[in-house]
Parts: structure tokens; sequence; C-alpha cells
């Protein structure tokens, strides 16, 4: 399986742009979400270039 950050984004109403306005709690909520759907889907952070990149 492989996750789509941006079909998240799109599943949660998000646009790209929208995440600069972000506070520090909604980053973190989002990238909750993320990682849940990693879970669900038994992916390991290490699959995941696209996570890692954004996460630098």
């Amino acid at each position: 399986m492989t996750l789509s950050i941006r079909h998240t984004l799109a599943e949660h109403y998000i646009e790209i742009p929208q995440i600069r306005e972000f506070s520090p709690g909604e980053i973190a909520g989002l990238a909750f979400r993320i990682i849940q759907d990693m879970e669900v889907k038994s992916l390991m952070p290490f699959d995941i270039c696209t996570l890692a990149e954004i996460l630098a």
C-alpha cells in the first residue's frame, strides 16, 4: 500500500497553501492524522520518502 499525502489532505478538505496559516497545534493534528493513516495501511516511516522530506 502507499500513502498519498495529497489524498489525505483532500479527505480533510485542506488545501496545500492553507497549511502555511496553521497554528502549531493544527500542524500537530495534521501530522497525527497522517500517522494514523500510516498505521491503518501498515506502513513504516521509512516506507515513505515524501513524509521524511516534509518532516525534514
